[in-house]
């Protein structure tokens, strides 16, 4: 087992911030029909709680280390949307804040929620009933401009975003960066 590789100079970058992260991490959700799941994996540990509705994890950018995580029921806890916000509100400026939804969030999510997640750079809006069970990844800021997050977001498979390597465990058995085929002619 190898070690995940090193960041370039400066870490790997939040979206559009000016946040880079020296420890990889990658975001990973699935509405129910496509696989009801949220992972967040930092530095190839899952560190999601994995409730439905909305997972967050908060990430010190300097030093990678989980400072918070919560799971907000969106879809049945008619307090969750609130909560939610609340819980953004108390993010320290500059601070990872990672964004999972595992099988519903859309039913209960307020405007309120909504404009807590755009102080993450976040855009998106699940809200309104064509989103329902959407699958919905993001890796943003707090204090970003909204917009700038990673995000995706999909009615009918499951998403992901990440800053460096895509890793899912803390060590790496093989990696391949490169491959390259060549056709050789027999004739």
């Amino acid at each position: 087992r190898y070690p995940p590789p090193e960041p370039p100079a400066g870490g790997w970058g939040i979206g559009k911030s000016t946040v880079s992260t020296p420890y990889p991490i990658l975001v990973e959700s699935a509405g129910e029909e496509v696989g009801n799941l949220a992972h967040i994996f930092v530095n190839g540990q899952d560190v999601a709680m994995g409730g439905r509705g909305f997972n967050l994890a908060v990430i010190a950018p300097q030093t990678g280390v989980v400072t918070a995580r919560a799971t907000f029921d969106t879809h049945l806890d008619s307090s969750a949307a609130h909560r939610l916000a609340n819980f953004v509100a108390a993010v320290p400026h500059g601070y990872i804040v990672a964004v999972a939804v595992a099988d519903e969030g859309s039913r209960l999510l307020s405007e309120e929620a909504v404009n807590a997640l755009h102080t993450l750079g976040l855009a998106q809006d699940l809200t309104g009933t064509t989103h329902f069970r959407w699958s919905y990844a993001a890796l943003g800021v707090k204090g970003a401009p909204t917009g700038s997050a990673l995000e995706s977001a999909s009615g009918i498979r499951p998403v992901r975003v990440g800053a460096g390597p895509a890793i899912r465990e803390t060590g790496v058995t093989v990696g391949v960066t490169y491959i390259d085929w060549e056709s050789l002619d027999a004739r």
